[in-house]
């Protein structure tokens, strides 16, 4: 869906340019988190 270069709208925080993909474990699925300058 989101690729790395992406824009991203989080209503709460603006806007976001995607830098990185990482997939995580959580409860037991896979997920794709995306990761921007802001997050930690």
């Amino acid at each position: 869906m989101f690729k790395v270069g992406d824009s991203a709208v989080y209503p709460a925080h603006g806007l976001a340019v995607i830098k990185r993909i990482e997939e995580k474990d959580v409860g037991g699925k896979k997920k794709e988190i995306l990761r921007s300058p802001s997050c930690r």
